[in-house]
């Protein structure tokens, strides 16, 4: 049930900012018993991190499909706004460890907020590919690191 919970909170507040699934986190880290397996943390988190991408790819999968609008394609028909974002997708598309790099840092870190780079992700097409196992893997990280950090503050 825990990892059901998990899931649902994560995969909210990847889409609702309001929701805080790392808050969330260290209640349930507050909660576990001081002996619990590492292996248990690292799957709570990995189920943390899996729903975040899942929200994180609506974000991105918006993003997307807005490029294709009618409003967006007339407001990308002004020269320097087309330009800006032939710029950056050239950039993306030129360096996928850059790419990747970011995404991580952003998921892992927060900075920049993962929900702006998702939107900005999608609009210049990173290859999902990319995309998705980066953020599942920052997103693990970051929550393995809360959930183990305040099991350590509370448990030791």
């Amino acid at each position: 049930m825990l990892l059901v919970s998990t899931f649902a909170v994560a995969a909210v507040s990847a889409v609702v900012p309001l929701v805080n699934i790392e808050v969330y986190l260290g209640v349930v880290a507050t909660q576990l018993d001081a002996g619990t397996h590492p292996l248990r943390l690292v799957l709570l988190a990995a189920t943390a991190g899996v729903a975040q991408a899942l929200g994180k790819l609506c974000w991105y999968l918006l993003a997307a499909r807005s490029m294709e609008s009618g409003w967006v394609q007339r407001k990308l028909s002004v020269g320097a706004r087309r330009h800006r974002v032939d710029v950056w997708h050239a950039r993306i598309v030129g360096r996928p460890w850059l790419t990747a790099g970011v995404l991580a840092v952003s998921s892992v870190v927060g900075l920049p907020p993962l929900l702006v780079l998702s939107v900005v992700a999608g609009s210049v097409r990173v290859p999902l590919a990319l995309f998705v196992p980066t953020v599942v893997l920052g997103r693990t990280l970051r929550f393995w690191a809360i959930l183990a950090g305040v099991g350590l503050a509370v448990g030791g």
